[in-house]
């Protein structure tokens, strides 16, 4: 009933019992041996998240660290990303100067383990499976989960090269998207905005409606005042159309019209709103 008949968790849950010496191999008899009353009164393991969770707890805690980032980050993280945050965070006096190789080094046993598998190019690692993640990210204290995101969005927004920003635009955007509350900095906020800004209309030309919607109604969150309306009167009007817009497809006409009232009110051009009348 743990493992449902799967495949992976049946293995997992195999290993677990090996660790904890209530499946053994009797080497004489050429055979496993097992208490199946002890396996019954085991406890520890009553799903498959926390059966995978207390594995993960039992690697070495730069290990730990790494899955908890590849959790925060996705199913697939690059190497290179992941290196430079463990050396931003854990490792600031780290003497390898490559980031890929560092990756490699901390999360070598969890491969072992078979909790992530490279990927085909080589460059990057997924989980093997999603309650694999989920496990890693429950490593990490409900409280400190959106600090935590923010400070890895701060990072990678600060460190990585501007040659391979662009292409890890979606995992800082993610990153910010999931501390957006605890953003309170003037600048910051508007940066943040605009690029949630960017991510939504990326996400929408690709017709991934639900994200934009999800990356317009941040940067709408992180509008505060009049002085934001006055200084980027352009990116709060179009943050609140093209939420209201992709609103619409999604069928989310309560949000809609939410956000269309704002632009017909604050709006100083006409263009702003004979758009919001056309969304509606």
């Amino acid at each position: 009933s743990i493992t449902n008949g799967n495949p992976f968790f049946i293995r997992q849950q195999i290993i677990c019992w090996i660790d904890q010496g209530l499946l053994k191999l009797d080497v004489k008899q050429h055979r496993w041996v097992w208490d199946i009353e002890k396996i019954r009164k085991c406890t520890v393991l009553n799903d498959v998240v926390s059966m995978v969770s207390e594995k993960i707890r039992r690697l070495p805690e730069l290990t730990q660290h790494a899955l908890t980032i590849c959790a925060c980050i996705g199913s697939k993280i690059d190497l290179h990303i992941l290196g430079l945050l463990l050396r931003e965070i854990f490792l600031p006096q780290c003497d390898v100067d490559d980031n890929e190789i560092l990756a490699e080094r901390e999360i070598e046993c969890a491969i072992q383990e078979g909790l992530l598998v490279k990927s085909p190019d080589r460059t990057g690692v997924t989980f093997v499976h999603d309650s694999i993640q989920s496990a890693a990210y429950s490593l990490l204290d409900i409280d400190n989960q959106s600090s935590f995101h923010l400070q890895l969005g701060r990072l990678l927004q600060t460190k990585l090269f501007p040659c391979i920003y662009q292409q890890h635009f979606f995992t800082i955007a993610n990153q910010l998207a999931r501390g957006y509350k605890l953003i309170t900095e003037r600048e910051e906020r508007i940066d943040a905005m605009q690029i949630f800004l960017i991510a939504g209309e990326k996400s929408r030309a690709a017709s991934a409606f639900p994200e934009a919607q999800f990356f317009f109604a941040r940067g709408i969150f992180l509008i505060r005042d009049e002085v934001d309306w006055k200084d980027n009167y352009r990116m709060c009007v179009d943050c609140y159309s093209k939420a209201a817009e992709t609103a619409a497809l999604t069928g989310d006409y309560e949000k809609m019209d939410e956000w269309l009232n704002i632009v017909l009110l604050r709006s100083k051009e006409l263009d702003d709103q004979l758009r919001a009348y056309y969304i509606r």
